[in-house]
């Protein structure tokens, strides 16, 4: 079975549109924060790591919006 980056996966995905792509991106990367920054503040550690987490989640999405606004 031929390994598929996730470019090309969202290369296949034309039905969708852009603004439809973003807003899964985003909504993956809300989820994605909340499930680490419940973790750390069970933890106690979330005073620290969950400013980190949420600048480096909003990091990432800037790059991900970045990636699909080529297509």
């Amino acid at each position: 079975m031929k390994k598929t980056t996730l470019t090309q996966h969202l290369m296949t995905v034309n039905s969708l549109h852009k603004w439809q792509l973003r807003l899964l991106a985003g909504f993956i990367v809300a989820v994605l924060t909340a499930l680490v920054t419940t973790l750390f503040v069970v933890n106690g550690w979330y005073r620290v790591i969950s400013v980190l987490f949420i600048f480096s989640a909003f990091y990432f999405a800037l790059l991900f919006g970045r990636e699909l606004h080529r297509f």
